[in-house]
């Protein structure tokens, strides 16, 4: 068995202070299902929830704090699991960055224009050609 040494302290903390910031939050998966499918439902949470202020400005919060304290794969894990699907619903993307702050607001706009700058598929299923 392979077993990936983490070097993000806040990383291991990730699900721990998710549920003490967001108790309105309850995931299927356990905690040692790990980060990634617990973060991924709680992305999708989060937008479900995009209008309900109290809901949306703790999650904020709580990524704002998590990118700040958190190393690369803090950032990466929410990166791929939250702002991915945020970029895919292009309605959300104003109103997400009126409750980002400091280095989550940049990493937000950085990875928003390597999203947009990716190459798409043609018509017919084929990435495009160089």
């Amino acid at each position: 068995m392979h077993f990936q040494v983490i070097k993000d302290e806040y990383y291991n903390r990730l699900i721990t202070e998710l549920k003490k910031q967001i108790p309105q939050f309850t995931s299927v998966f356990d905690d040692e299902d790990g980060v990634y499918p617990i973060l991924g439902e709680f992305g999708r949470f989060l937008l479900d929830n995009i209008d309900n202020e109290v809901i949306a400005s703790k999650s904020f919060h709580y990524i704002n704090r998590a990118i700040e304290l958190g190393g690369n794969e803090t950032e990466d894990v929410i990166v791929m699991q939250i702002f991915h699907p945020i970029y895919s619903d292009k309605s959300h993307i104003s109103k997400v960055k009126d409750y980002l702050s400091g280095k989550a607001l940049k990493v937000f706009l950085e990875f928003e224009n390597r999203y947009d700058e990716r190459p798409t598929k043609d018509d017919d299923g084929a990435p495009p050609e160089k």
